[in-house]
């Protein structure tokens, strides 16, 4: 304890100098920077002692220098990106137009399906359906990831006319009854090849399955991590009946689908991600013969790793107690890979000597091969396992509120705390601006949050490529990718009611008109038709009393590009160049 007073004064001490400060040095800052908390090697405590069974799996109470292999991966980008590149040709690394054009045309596969099975109703928004495009799904898209921006209670709110609560770039984008339909037909597989539970090589997944290969490939064919990753499991909220929705007490989102993540433990990247889909769910496809029978969360660790290309570079990974266990980390060792992670005391093979009763400060720590298994007891006890660290502790900066002295720990506990938020990095990026609304499908629940990892990862890689000059916030570039989604389609208007006269007016006035026949309709027994002139009958607006009549005047032209019969001396002439045409009762009879 002598020895730890001296560190401490000898670090945190008053100077002795009176002299007046004249400030630092940029050499002083620099060194002050890299200088490191002084550290030392902790003794075990006063009762620790051996068993024969630790004794039987080689733990040593005897520390080795641990075995630590170099760093061979090569971090930074796979693709060719500029450094003014916009928020939609970062986007566009892991979702393209042809990703669009594909979701287009499911879309209108799923909707030709489902009219061909259901006669809807008269005021029904299928009535007023066409055809999706790839361009108009990007605008979706853009719509739907500004929905995060502008948080409302429903999705019809955002079209509201309230002066209070407008917001009139939806109307202007798209009309409310166009987003409806999108959002009620999307689709992103064919429904009708879509394999039964009974089926052989059943995917619980089928339905977003094309989405989920295209993104997760692109998410490790485009960045490569730095060296340190880490694996954690997340949350897509879902309270609905799903056979693989799970629960975890732990988490902000208690109820949904599990998805297991590798991430960059810096940036909050994500590498990859796999769904769990329940008890038949394989982690590892390509496992060797016997890793099988290893427990789940071995497979979950080696399937991301092998599947990202991880595995023989170096690479440092940081889990935490769910996956931690003395037979993965020394696989993960024989694979040129260094791990690091809580463990819980009751999995098979962790030295029975760590679960000695111990109190606060004390220090157990037991050493196989290049393996670390140490327990440190501060408000509770926290036990580690690792392939990088010795049993060394170090002098923080932090102080003790209760004795005033410096707070001491282990350097493996320093090091997983510093590294080891990869995954809850990027799900706070992606909670700040969530667009994930309440709906009836699961796998559209899914979707989403896939599109929202997509946003996310795509702002990371933007912070990483930026050239000289003030990025743009989280936010903005949220806000530009929206914008440019939703630039890439203009909405094509349906007019609505009685065609407008003033559209009218611009087509028989300004363009080229010729008179000809009306045809007479096919077996029809009149070969020479006439119908009513438009001019010599259009109303003059003149009251007519009761029982007189009305002269109905009849010919056999019209002009074929408007559509309307037209008496040829003077009706034709007056109906292409007069904006009011009608003529009175005195032209008439004249």
């Amino acid at each position: 304890m002598a020895d730890l007073e001296n560190l401490a004064d000898t670090y945190f001490g008053n100077s002795d100098s009176e002299g007046e400060f004249e400030g630092f040095e940029e050499a002083d800052l620099v060194a002050n920077n890299e200088r490191r908390c002084p550290e030392f090697e902790a003794d075990n405590f006063e009762n620790d002692r051996d068993y024969p069974s630790d004794l039987q799996m080689n733990w040593s109470r005897e520390v080795r220098e641990p075995l630590v292999p170099p760093f061979t991966g090569d971090s930074g980008f796979k693709v060719e990106v500029e450094q003014d590149a916009t928020p939609l040709d970062y986007f566009n690394l892991f979702l393209n137009n042809t990703d669009m054009n594909n979701i287009a045309f499911e879309t209108n596969r799923y909707y030709s399906q489902v009219r061909a099975q259901k006669v809807p109703s008269r005021f029904s928004r299928m009535n007023s359906w066409v055809d999706a495009t790839g361009n108009e799904m990007a605008k979706f898209l853009g719509m739907t990831i500004l929905m995060g921006l502008v948080d409302k209670h429903s999705i019809s709110s955002y079209w509201s006319t309230d002066k209070y609560e407008s917001t009139p770039i939806y109307g202007t984008e798209m009309t409310r009854d166009r987003f409806m339909s999108l959002l009620s037909f999307l689709h992103l597989a064919d429904n009708s090849t879509a394999p039964t539970r009974h089926d052989d090589g059943f995917d619980p997944l089928y339905k977003v399955k094309p989405i989920y290969d295209v993104v997760s490939a692109r998410f490790r064919n485009t960045y490569t991590p730095d060296e340190n990753i880490a694996i954690d499991e997340g949350m897509v909220p879902w309270r609905g009946r799903l056979k693989f929705k799970q629960y975890i007490p732990n988490k902000p989102d208690k109820f949904g689908m599990k998805v297991y993540i590798a991430s960059e433990s810096k940036s909050g990247y994500v590498c990859d991600f796999n769904v769990y889909t329940g008890a038949d769910f394989d982690p590892d496809p390509n496992a060797e013969v016997g890793e099988v029978q290893l427990g789940h969360s071995y497979g979950v660790v080696m399937g991301l790793l092998r599947r990202s290309n991880l595995l023989n570079k170096g690479y440092c990974l940081y889990v935490d107690n769910y996956y931690s266990s003395p037979t993965l980390f020394d696989r993960l060792s024989a694979e040129n890979t260094i791990a690091v992670g809580t463990v819980r005391l009751n999995r098979r093979e962790v030295p029975v000597a760590l679960k000695h009763k111990t109190k606060r400060g004390d220090v157990i720590y037991r050493q196989r091969d290049n393996l670390l298994a140490l327990k440190w007891t501060d408000k509770r006890e926290v036990s580690m396992l690792s392939t990088k660290h010795k049993h060394t502790m170090v002098v923080t900066t932090k102080t003790d509120h209760y004795s005033g002295d410096p707070v001491v720990k282990p350097l493996c506990i320093l090091d997983y705390n510093r590294h080891m938020g990869g995954v809850d990095r990027s799900d706070q990026l992606g909670k700040y601006y969530s667009f994930s609304r309440k709906t009836n499908k699961w796998w559209l629940k899914l979707f989403f949050h896939i599109i929202n990892l997509v946003v996310t990862n795509a702002y990371i890689l933007y912070l990483k490529n930026r050239g000289d000059g003030r990025p743009l916030t989280h936010y903005k570039f949220r806000l530009e990718l929206a914008k440019q989604l939703m630039a890439s389609h203009e909405m094509v208007k349906v007019p609505r009611g009685r065609p407008s006269i003033h559209r009218d007016q611009e087509k028989r006035l300004t363009e080229r008109h010729f008179p000809c026949l009306i045809p007479a309709k096919e077996g029809a027994k009149v070969k020479n038709p006439t119908r009513k002139c438009v001019v010599c009958n259009e109303s003059s607006g003149k009251r007519h009393t009761p029982g007189e009549t009305r002269k109905r005047r009849e010919t056999r032209y019209w002009c074929k590009d408007c559509e309307k019969p037209l008496c040829v001396v003077p009706c034709f002439e007056r109906y292409h160049t007069l904006v009011n045409y009608q003529l009175n009762e005195i032209d008439i009879e004249d």
